[in-house]
């Protein structure tokens, strides 16, 4: 049948005769298409913009977002400033150039009352008015007037102007218009973690703005080095999905700023919105350390506006996300299309090698075996059907393969995330946990958790904190699999937490190329994933911290009840001593030695209440510190409790290296070698020399008979000039009962001018112990006195013995003013892998050392001797049986606490740095299995390992943290004997006892007393001072304080951990050159 010719048709009637029957004319296609603008207009609600209050939050947030991925994008520590603008109708009316009108039909309008409801509305005022007066009259309490409700109806918009202004990449001026006003348009596309959830950015900002106030949105952005910005003012056809642009130009830009700011008007919500937009900011603060952010809202009235400073807290960063490929698993018949189309490859064996993770060649050639006859490996890609595409995606879905890595994801890390709890909630308590990659659905995932107890601004009872790619999820929190199992799932009272009443802050963030949302607004996880539930439970760490807590709270009222009755029994002593004293001077009773001299001076008022008074204050306070001393003195452990102190960011233009672990970062400053090409930079507990001040130190052939001096090979000469002069950062347990007196003991070498502590008694504290040797010694605190020792010309050497967590900031300021540092070895167990640096001031090399007082002890240095002379060695084993219990003052620091491995760590250095020095090579691999057994300790808190060296001996190192019975020794076995060192006391002195085995088994032994600490600080001195008094440029520092040292101790621990954690695989040491 035709359909093309004439619209007429003849028919047949009944009667045979024929008409014409007209057709009607086909009606117009109902098919409608919408550009992608007008679909996330008309659906809004996906994207997060669900009504006014919440599209000025969603409009916050995605600008915020793309601020800080902007700046990441070129390692550029972000500075973000938000601003809010409130605009009174009177005013937007006369920005879009419309003329105010007064209402002329009041009753046309929503709001409108009418005579009968007013008259309603006042008689029910009027009642409850009398109602108050009667309660009143009678006592009775009084309820608040409750406030006059709005009338029914929607109100007046409210608008406001957001601008955002940030520090990043910006924009290049042609792209802009694209960037911002296409919607599916942009740079963040492809299989990479992102913040964004849909690609949308200032795009639906912008749509939003079209939709609400009609206004354009304008942008200005410069590039780096670029010396003009982009000033652009657009909006967006919403039908076509194109941008409409009003001005579009290029202007001067004087300062070279780079970055973006953009500015929208849009109508909004701030009163409903407050809350979440400022916990949205707060949250964000957390997750982003690194980022300063400003934000403020200007209302017309100036007593509603608001400015807010979220200042940074470090300057590390987490590396940019790197773009991936897909995983066969996570792949569907579209995208393998999709990629077909896109790759660059000629054949099948290439396009599965290249375009996919996890399939190499051998694998590849397998996979297209298993496809059948009609797949070859060298068959054009291109070419495939559309039968043998879906036969490759059948294979994907049904074989095997290796999971894929986490290397492309960048996590906040443990180190970020716990001072951004810190920061923000100032806990009195915070535990971190960090997994290892996992994988949902083909894509590998992190999550990483903290629980905090305490802190300000923290509602009672559990404050859930979630992240999906380091941005906040403020919406769905009941949903998400978080707030399951930390309300479900946790036995909060199992750990001493009261879930009711404590301030209990949950913080989980997982970082995914996909993040497994549910629902269209991508709000909450609902998946249960097992990693997640495992993460929050990092709270066990908190346990023991909380029984210390309570612990210590304990002591101090303890304290305050002594304090009490100081008076009353100040008073009762003296009068006994009163009475005393007039018998024996009426010689009625007479008392000799002691006791007569403590009444003659009760007789000539030198003893008073008011010394009594003191002197017992005195004792109370003196209990913890004598309790320290006596630990430190049984134990030899040199520690220091952790002192808070955060020093504002250094200068950006300097160049670093960092080094990551999971709670700490280790910076090195670089700076250009003045004198010669050399690395020093070391971990340790230091103090240094001072500017025009001479120590010259002769090397002698022969080394004292001394055993103190044994461990040091130069005889230090003073000449006859002032001693050169150090300061003291930190004025803690291990200053006041290691350092100050190991200092004392070499007087003669050196003067302390400085004791610098945060607070003013914590510094006069110790200024009083070392006033015993060093008479002219002043006490500093705060910033204030930190730069008047930084000022001080004379001070050219700082021993830095405070917190881990502070020392690096702290070392490098110090070393930037010129001055030489001794820093704790502590460091260097929570930050690890600077291999190389250059450190010098602009007339000699700095010396930036590590303290490691094993590898100055006299009994290692001998123990060497007698193993070098064992012959080949046939095993070491490094036994350590440890004492860390409540009574111990170090039990409760924080920094061991609050990371896995913590007290392993610190105690283990120091073992692995003995038996380095007595095998006298390097350990190469470890097998390692860990436990935990001892709840009051983080795990683990044991270790067996196997060691291999690298001279072919092997050996084992055995550790536990807590034991009943401590006991420490390193054994090394030879073909000609035994060598063995053990911790020991003799004559009242603490050391260690040397044994030597002959091949007849004959012994013979040696006790040396420790000594480790006076003969590190010695060779400090003599460094420090061959390069700035003496302009020695081409000495050579002591080896044994090099923080390549250090660090190849720490790198043995750290492969035992690692090599437990993956229960028992040998894991190669990393190897740290000089």
């Amino acid at each position: 049948m035709e359909t093309g010719g004439s619209s007429e048709i003849p028919s047949q009637t009944k009667k045979g005769k024929t008409k014409t029957k007209t057709l009607k004319k086909p009606e117009a296609s109902s098919l409608k298409q919408k550009s992608p603008a007008e679909f996330f207009a008309e659906n809004k609600n996906i994207a997060g913009f669900d009504n006014q209050g919440k599209c000025l939050y969603t409009t916050v947030r995605e600008l915020v977002e793309n601020s800080l991925d902007s700046a990441e994008s070129i390692s550029e520590l972000p500075v973000v400033e938000v601003t809010i603008e409130e605009i009174v109708k009177s005013k937007f009316n006369s920005m879009i150039g419309l003329i105010h009108r007064e209402r002329v039909d009041k009753a046309l309008y929503d709001d409108y009352e009418t005579e009968k409801a007013r008259e309603k509305r006042l008689a029910k005022a009027a009642r409850d008015q009398e109602i108050q007066e009667k309660n009143v009259a009678l006592g009775k309490k009084v309820k608040e007037p409750s406030a006059v409700k709005a009338m029914k109806g929607r109100g007046e918009a409210s608008f406001y102007r957001v601008t955002c202004k940030d520090n990043g990449r910006g924009m290049p001026h042609d792209d802009i218009p694209n960037m911002l006003g296409r919607v599916l348009s942009g740079t963040k596309y492809g299989l990479k973690q992102t913040r964004g959830k849909f690609g949308l950015g200032a795009k639906m900002a912008l749509i939003w703005s079209k939709m609400s106030t009609g206004l354009p949105i304008e942008i200005k952005s410069a590039m780096q080095g670029q010396a003009y910005l982009s000033f652009c003012r657009l909006d967006i056809d919403i039908h076509r999905n194109t941008p409409h642009i009003h001005l579009h130009e290029k202007q001067e830009n004087k300062d070279r700023w780079h970055g973006a700011e953009i500015q929208v008007v849009i109508e909004g919500n701030w009163t409903t919105y407050r809350s979440k937009i400022l916990h949205y900011m707060r949250q964000m603060a957390v997750i982003t350390p690194y980022a300063q952010f400003l934000f403020k809202f200007v209302s017309e009235t100036t007593d509603k506006n608001v400015t807010i400073r979220f200042a940074r807290r470090t300057d590390v960063m987490p590396e940019v996300p790197e773009e991936t490929k897909y995983h066969p698993s996570a792949v569907d018949l579209l995208l393998i299309k999709r990629l077909i189309a896109e790759t660059s490859k000629q054949n099948l064996l290439q396009f599965l090698q290249h375009e996919f993770v996890n399939i190499g060649k051998a694998h590849a050639e397998r996979l297209i075996g298993e496809m059948g006859p009609d797949f070859n490996p060298k068959m054009p890609v291109k070419s495939l059907t559309s039968q043998q595409i879906v036969r490759i995606h059948q294979l994907f879905r049904q074989a095997k393969f290796d999971d894929p890595s986490g290397d492309c994801l960048t996590p906040a890390g443990e180190y970020n995330l716990r001072l951004g709890i810190i920061k923000e909630l100032h806990p009195d308590m915070v535990a971190t946990y960090s997994g290892s990659a996992q994988v949902f659905e083909g894509h590998p995932f992190i999550v990483e958790a903290g629980v905090s107890v305490g802190g300000k601004d923290v509602k009672h009872g559990l404050n859930i904190f979630r992240f999906a790619n380091r941005i906040p999820l403020l919406f769905e929190q009941g949903a998400d699999v978080v707030t399951r199992t930390a309300l479900r799932r946790i036995n909060w009272s199992s750990y001493k937490i009261n879930q009711n009443q404590d301030k209990i802050g949950v913080f989980v963030s997982i970082v995914s190329t996909k993040i497994p949302f549910k629902g269209t607004g991508k709000e909450y996880i609902g998946d249960d994933i097992s990693e997640i539930a495992s993460a929050v439970k990092c709270c066990a760490q908190l346990k023991s911290k909380i029984v210390k807590k309570i612990q210590a709270r304990e002591q101090q009222e303890r304290k305050r009840n002594l304090s009490r009755y100081i008076p009353d029994a100040a008073n009762a002593i003296y009068d006994v001593l009163k009475e005393m004293a007039q018998l024996h001077a009426s010689k009625k009773k007479r008392y000799e030695d002691e006791d007569a001299e403590i009444l003659r001076q009760v007789c000539d008022r030198s003893l008073t209440t008011d010394v009594l008074k003191e002197k017992l204050a005195k004792h109370v306070e003196q209990v913890d510190y004598e309790m320290a001393l006596e630990y430190a003195t049984q134990t030899g452990i040199s520690e220091e409790p952790k002192e808070g102190l955060h020093l504002q960011a250094l200068d950006p233009k300097i160049s670093f290296i960092d080094l990551h672990s999971p709670v700490f970062v280790f910076r090195s400053w670089k700076h250009p070698v003045c004198h010669r090409s050399q690395t020093r930079l070391s971990l340790g507990l230091g103090s240094k020399a001072s500017t025009g001040v001479q120590l010259q130190y002769a090397v002698e052939n022969e080394i004292q008979r001394s055993q103190v001096s044994a461990s040091f090979p130069y005889t230090l000469t003073k000449m006859s000039k002032p001693l050169p002069q150090i300061a003291i950062i930190g004025a803690g347990i291990f200053v006041k009962t290691q350092y100050i007196p190991r200092l004392s003991e070499i007087s003669h070498l050196v003067t302390v001018k400085y004791i610098w502590s945060r607070s003013k008694e914590s510094a006069e504290s110790a200024m009083e112990i070392a006033r015993k040797e060093f008479p002219g010694v002043e006490s500093k605190w705060g910033d204030e006195g930190f730069d008047e020792i930084i000022k001080d010309d004379g001070i050219i050497g700082v021993a830095v013995v405070l917190a881990a967590q502070l020392q690096v900031d702290i070392s490098t300021k110090l070393l930037k003013a010129g001055k030489h540092v001794l820093q704790a070895i502590e460091e260097a167990s929570s930050a690890l892998s600077v291999f190389k640096s250059s450190l010098c001031s602009p007339s000699y090399p700095l010396v930036w050392a590590v303290a490691e007082n094993y590898r100055f002890e006299t009994a290692f240095l001998e123990g060497r001797k007698l193993v070098s002379e064992l012959g080949d060695l046939m095993s070491v084993q490094l036994i350590v049986e440890g004492s860390m219990n409540s009574s111990n003052p170090y039990f409760s620091s924080s920094w061991r606490r609050n990371f896995n491995g913590g007290f392993i760590l610190d105690m283990g250095v120091h073992m692995i740095a003995g038996l380095r020095m007595l095998v006298g090579c390097e350990v190469t691999s470890v097998s390692a299995f860990t436990n935990h057994v001892d709840v009051t300790l983080p795990p683990p808190d044991n270790v067996s390992s196997i060691l291999q060296l690298e001279n072919g001996c092997s050996g084992v190192f055995v550790m536990s943290v807590s034991t009943r019975s401590p006991k420490i020794y390193w054994r090394v076995v030879g073909l000609k004997g035994t060598v063995q060192v053990e911790r020991g006391i003799e004559g009242g002195r603490h050391g260690y006892l040397v044994l030597k085995y002959d091949s007849n088994g004959q012994c013979t032994s040696s006790f040396y007393p420790f000594c480790g600490v006076s003969e590190e600080l010695k060779a400090f001195i003599h460094d420090t001072s061959k390069f700035s008094l003496e302009k020695v440029s081409d000495h050579e520092p002591d080896h044994r304080l090099s923080y390549a040292e250090g660090a190849r101790d720490v790198a043995v621990l750290e492969a035992m951990l690692e090599s437990g954690q993956r229960q028992g695989v040998m894991v190669p040491v990393k190897r740290i050159e000089d």
